[in-house]
């Protein structure tokens, strides 16, 4: 296992002491904060969070930098209860060795990404190296652990590799953004943006295992095989819900060169539910080796033996020629559920009772 980040050595003290703007706990909420302007830092404050068991610690960003992994030797682990408010300025983070994950989760972690300020314009960039394939967010195994966002943007860069299969061998990663694969991950989603992540199956999500609940935000622009944004493809038992908060979840300008523009679902066992949101000119590509299929959907793919029930929210797919939602399982609509489907370019037909293509 790589070691904990561990550079207090390499930072000049004084240096981190005068980007401190609080450095007690408040009796009431038990919170640190600490604001950071540089790489070095950025990762002496990540580490220090692993001390504090019963505080949270909020890392406010107090200027534009960038920090390799290499200067956390791998990923920056996350024990406690932390806090990163891009507070405008962002920060970018670059895989410049061969590390699969840049934040990494352990039992009972807690990690939430926000921008405090007004417009919400911070930007937390994962760069890759184009050689090696990358998740923004890994679970350690059998962590109880939860990642929220709740506004700002997290954005991929020079992530293409993500996505490489070879003659069905997968180089890449599920992903993108957060891979949960551990039986009680939890990602939960009120706000922000997601874009620009590449995945084998999922561009920003793969949920094999845990649970993802899109009560807001936005995915965008973010590529895969399977399920441009979201892919439940793998593991079992998972649970995703999109929609039934407070906020309208958008997924839209996703693609996939297989199955699912926007999400395919392949797992049986696993409950995926939409109770609301907009999903918008996804689509799905096809490749030189694999053909697009009419059939992909290019917004939603259901596998045979799955189940998706919306009774909410709204698909709308005017641009493509394909179908715009494909079973092979069981699709049920009930409820203020709305397709609205260009018919010139989206036909329905129907095979079996629970077979749907619009």
């Amino acid at each position: 296992m790589l070691a904990l980040c561990m550079v207090l050595c390499l930072v000049p003290t004084t240096a981190f002491a005068e980007s401190k703007t609080v450095g007690k706990a408040a009796a009431a909420n038990s919170e640190v904060s600490v604001t950071v302007t540089s790489a070095a830092e950025f990762v002496k404050a990540i580490d220090d969070t692993n001390t504090r068991t019963e505080e949270t610690t909020i890392i406010r960003i107090g200027k534009k930098f960038t920090v390799s992994l290499s200067e956390c030797e791998g990923y920056f682990l996350i024990k406690t209860k932390v806090i990163i408010d891009l507070n405008y300025y962002g920060f970018s983070i670059k895989q410049d060795i061969n590390s699969d994950k840049a934040f990494y989760l352990t039992d009972g972690a807690e990690l939430t990404i926000r921008d405090s300020t007004r417009f919400q314009y911070g930007v937390l960039k994962i760069i890759g190296n184009g050689k090696n394939a990358i998740s923004a967010v890994r679970f350690s195994g059998k962590s109880n652990a939860t990642l929220r966002l709740e506004s700002g943007t997290v954005e991929g860069e020079n992530l293409e590799y993500n996505r490489k299969m070879v003659d069905g061998r997968v180089y890449g990663t599920p992903g993108g953004f957060v891979r949960l694969d551990e039986k009680k991950a939890k990602f939960i989603m009120t706000g922000g943006t997601i874009k620009n992540f590449y995945g084998v199956y999922g561009g920003a999500v793969s949920l094999e295992y845990g649970t993802f609940l899109m009560e807001g935000g936005t995915i965008q622009n973010c590529y895969a095989r399977n399920g441009g944004a979201i892919s439940v493809d793998y593991g079992k038992n998972a649970v995703l819900t999109i929609g039934g908060g407070s906020g309208t979840p958008v997924i839209k300008n996703n693609s996939a060169i297989g199955p699912g523009g926007a999400l395919s679902v392949s797992s049986a066992s696993s409950k995926v539910e939409i109770k609301g949101g907009l999903f918008e000119d996804n689509y799905s590509t096809g490749s030189d080796d694999a053909p697009v299929n009419l059939k992909n959907g290019a917004e939603l793919y259901v596998d045979s033996g799955c189940e998706v029930k919306m009774s909410g929210g709204t698909i709308k797919n005017s641009g493509t020629s394909q179908y715009a939602m494909s079973s092979a399982g069981k699709f049920t609509v009930t409820g203020n559920a709305v397709i609205d489907i260009n018919s010139q370019h989206c036909t329905l037909t129907c095979s079996g009772t629970n077979n749907y293509f619009f």
